[in-house]
C-alpha cells in the first residue's frame, strides 16, 4: 500500500492474469454435461458488467437490469424468472472479498428449468 497525501487514504492494487483465472473458474464449475447445456455462469461487478462468463461474453455484455436490482441487494439468494421467454432459476452470491477489501463481484448462475 502506498500513502496518498496526509489524510491516511491508501491505494490497493491487484495484478492477475484475469482472463485465464476467471475463465478457468467458469469452465471448471462442477456441472454435468446436461446441466452445462442449460446453464450460464457469470462473475459480474456491481453494475452487472460481465467479467467472466461460461457463454463467452466476458468483458462484452451486461446482465439485465432486473437481475441486478432484484438480486444484488442481497448477500445471496435465488429467484425463478422469465428470461428470454424461458423459465429460469437465477442464483446469486456476493463475493466475500479479502479481509476488509471487497471487489464488488457477484457470482451468478442462470439455469433453465
Amino acid at each position: 500500500m502506498r500513502s496518498r497525501g496526509g489524510n491516511g487514504q491508501r491505494v490497493l492494487g491487484i495484478l492477475s492474469n484475469w482472463e485465464e483465472f476467471a475463465q478457468t473458474i467458469m469452465s471448471q464449475t462442477p456441472l454435468t454435461d446436461a446441466e452445462k447445456a442449460a446453464t450460464r455462469c457469470c462473475i459480474c461487478d456491481d453494475s452487472g458488467a460481465i467479467l467472466a462468463d461460461s457463454a463467452g461474453q466476458q468483458l462484452k455484455g451486461r446482465l439485465e437490469a432486473q437481475l441486478v436490482t432484484r438480486l444484488f441487494d442481497a448477500k445471496q439468494g435465488h429467484e425463478f424468472l422469465e428470461l428470454d421467454s424461458k423459465r429460469s432459476c437465477v442464483a446469486h452470491a456476493r463475493a466475500p472479498g479479502f479481509e476488509t477489501y471487497s471487489a464488488g463481484w457477484h457470482s451468478v448462475i442462470v439455469q433453465e428449468v
